[in-house]
């Protein structure tokens, strides 16, 4: 492990990164996270699963990341499924200690000077739809077929009782008037 190496790996990360500085934030916490982990149990035995949804989303997509993982003596390998693995070479703790550290020095990200660039292109951007909003646009076009489609047949109902009673009151009057003109 070459802490000369990876101070100016975390200072290019953190100044010169093209990434979103929240996002180099993430990743810096998620690195510390599985160090912290590392800390606490065997690390002859304590391994990291790349595959893992949230380590490789806010970790391993980043390079710089791998590079750091790669510097800090953490070896990428296969565990007995295939997967792959990193798994850590250190001989003491004391080097995990000193490595979180380091990282701790540079988790606090500050917006880079692109920032205001990016945030105005993030404002300009057409929103990317998503296929849940998709589906949310299908079942509430759905929806308001189904209440006008409600709606028309409640109003034909009122029609055909209107109707009925119309026909009623008719055949009323014709039963009364052919009583009284029987009965004269």
């Amino acid at each position: 492990m070459d802490v000369d190496q990876l101070e100016p790996l975390l200072v290019r990360l953190t100044t010169e990164s093209s990434y979103e500085s929240r996002r180099i934030r993430d990743c810096i916490e998620g690195i510390i996270r599985i160090f912290r982990g590392a800390l606490s149990s065997d690390l002859s035995k304590y391994q990291v699963l790349v595959s893992s949804q949230p380590f490789n989303r806010q970790v391993w997509q980043l390079d710089e990341a791998r590079v750091f993982f790669d510097l800090a003596g953490i070896i990428l390998d296969k565990d007995a499924n295939g997967n792959s693995i990193l798994t850590f070479g250190f001989k003491t703790k004391e080097d995990l200690r000193s490595l979180i550290e380091l990282l701790c020095k540079y988790r606090d990200v500050r917006p880079t000077k692109d920032a205001d660039k990016m945030d105005e292109a993030r404002r300009n951007a057409s929103p990317v739809r998503t296929e849940s909003d998709r589906e949310r646009e299908l079942r509430l076009k759905a929806r308001q077929q189904a209440e006008e489609e409600y709606r028309k047949c409640l109003e034909e109902k009122k029609r055909n009782r209107e109707i009925a009673e119309r026909t009623k009151k008719e055949i009323q009057a014709d039963n009364e008037y052919r009583r009284l003109v029987k009965h004269s």
